[in-house]
């Protein structure tokens, strides 16, 4: 599903996590062609025209175990995900703090929220990359 080598990726419903990614632009870059892939089904009607994929990044240990995977960064991933309306590239502060400021300004990230997600003491703050100008 993902074509860089360097990642691994698992579908989980409309949730894309990303694993073995050592710097957060691979993992951005990963992402952003897997929502303009998305975005080029749909428009070429292999995909219902309505259906608007979400895409959630953090960084963090993870267990795997028999094809699954655990562990509060996958759902952190999924609730940074979740966060966001159809169509959004969603990030997790730790994510974004990877990036230069080249890469941000190149993928067009910006703050987006600060959300109160489940399993966390403090609010977590999330940004959005605005993938469809990449």
């Amino acid at each position: 599903m993902v074509p860089h080598n360097t990642h691994q990726g698992l579908p989980i419903a409309d949730v894309i996590l990303l694993l073995r990614s050592p710097l957060g632009i691979k993992a951005l870059s990963a992402a952003v062609e897997i929502q303009k892939n998305f975005a080029s089904l749909i428009a070429g009607k292999q995909l219902g025209g309505s259906l608007r994929n979400r895409v959630g990044l953090h960084k963090g240990t993870c267990l795997k175990m028999l094809g699954d995977i655990f562990g509060d960064a996958v759902n952190t991933a999924s609730r940074v995900e979740s966060s966001g309306r159809g169509g959004m590239l969603c990030l997790s502060e730790d994510v974004y703090n990877l990036l230069s400021g080249e890469e941000r300004q190149t993928f067009r990230c910006e703050f987006y929220m600060s959300a109160e997600l489940k399993g966390k003491e403090k609010p977590l703050n999330i940004y959005q990359s605005q993938w469809e100008e990449v």
